[in-house]
């Protein structure tokens, strides 16, 4: 299987409420490389790299454990395979 990098952005409470954490903490039980932050909108931005299954099961365990109203999420082509998952703080 081929590792792949996705640009996901959660809309919803998901600001203020462990939302960043949470995810660092299911990106690195699932082996998933990339990284979390805080936009100036409210929403969050998570950059995921690893296999697909992996990349969907991550949004699944952030939507049933936050309030998610909106999500966004693409496959982008980049040259950087993260390997670890870090939070941005701005």
């Amino acid at each position: 299987m081929t590792a792949e990098t996705h640009l996901i952005r959660f809309a919803g409470r998901v600001q203020g409420v462990g939302f960043r954490w949470r995810t660092r903490q299911e990106a690195t039980a699932l082996h998933l490389g990339g990284s979390v932050r805080n936009l100036h909108d409210g929403s969050v931005e998570v950059r995921a790299t690893g296999e697909r299954k992996a990349i969907q099961e991550l949004v699944e365990r952030l939507r049933s454990a936050f309030r998610v109203t909106g999500l966004e999420s693409r496959q982008v082509e980049t040259e950087i395979r993260e390997s670890e998952f870090k939070i941005d703080i701005d």
